[in-house]
Order: C-alpha cells, then structure tokens, then sequence
C-alpha cells in the first residue's frame, strides 16, 4: 500500500480541518509545523490549497 504525506501547516488535523480518509498522523514529525498525515490516494490540488497542507513525500 502507498501511502502519500502531507504537512499540517497552520493547524492540527480534525474534522473539517483536513480531507477525510487519512491513515496516519505522525504528531512529532517535524516536517510541519503541526505533524504530518498520511493518506493511501494522492490528494487532489484544490484540497491540498484548500487545506492548507504541503506535500512532503
């Protein structure tokens, strides 16, 4: 199974603050400011902008 990264840049995930379906979050992973979350798909452009997230595969 792939799994694709994304930094939380300005807020720890939570309902409505990051897109649904993510596997993993890795609190202390220093890539974001807030840890980073793991989803099996790659996320689209308009919801890593409208998330405010940041790929770090």
């Amino acid at each position: 199974m792939n799994k694709y990264y994304y930094a939380c840049t300005h807020r720890p995930p939570s309902p409505g603050a990051v897109p649904r379906g993510f596997i993993e979050y890795l609190s202390s992973d220093k890539r974001g400011r807030y840890g980073v979350i793991a989803y099996t798909r790659i996320l689209t452009d308009v919801e890593v902008y409208n998330y405010e997230l940041k790929e770090v595969n």
